[in-house]
């Protein structure tokens, strides 16, 4: 019997750990951790932004939590929002809209935010469509580190 490679095992574990983390609603749609990750990087969602969404590791850089939030909006992970919301802004709770559906990110610009930063901005648009008919959300996301973490404080909406 052969041995798995270490991104083989993430994603497998990531495949377990996030379900558990996604609702029961999500888990039946289980081929989603096949599907190319919402996030628009070029890897399926068990090996992209899933880890981090299920905490099995933490976003290295400003972009990769953005990234990774997008996913979770996509896939309704309230848990996940607010865990990775900065404290002094975080919502109580967040609420979805069933007839919306999101349909892509693009990362427009970055300003610091690497791993060696302590706060960034992303700036984004995310396309999405709402009851038949298409949107589209600009922002510029603040970022900082909170216990060495990444987390989202707050944004500009354009």
């Amino acid at each position: 019997m052969g041995t798995l490679s270490l991104p083989t095992c993430a994603a497998a574990i990531a495949r377990t750990f996030f379900s558990y983390t996604i609702g029961l609603e999500t888990l039946a749609k289980s081929k989603a951790l096949d599907r190319s990750c919402p996030c628009g990087l070029p890897f399926p969602l068990a090996s992209c932004c899933a880890p981090i969404i299920a905490g099995l590791t933490i976003a290295k850089t400003a972009e990769q939590l953005m990234r990774s939030r997008y996913s979770a909006y996509v896939l309704k992970n309230e848990a996940y929002l607010l865990e990775s919301w900065h404290s002094s802004t975080r919502p109580e709770h967040l609420s979805f809209d069933d007839n919306q559906r999101w349909l892509g990110l693009k990362i427009v610009a970055t300003d610091k935010g690497s791993e060696e930063d302590d706060e960034g901005t992303v700036q984004f648009v995310a396309r999405y469509k709402l009851a038949g008919r298409g949107y589209r959300l600009e922002e510029k996301s603040r970022f900082t580190r909170d216990n060495l973490r990444w987390v989202y404080l707050d944004g500009l909406i354009k």
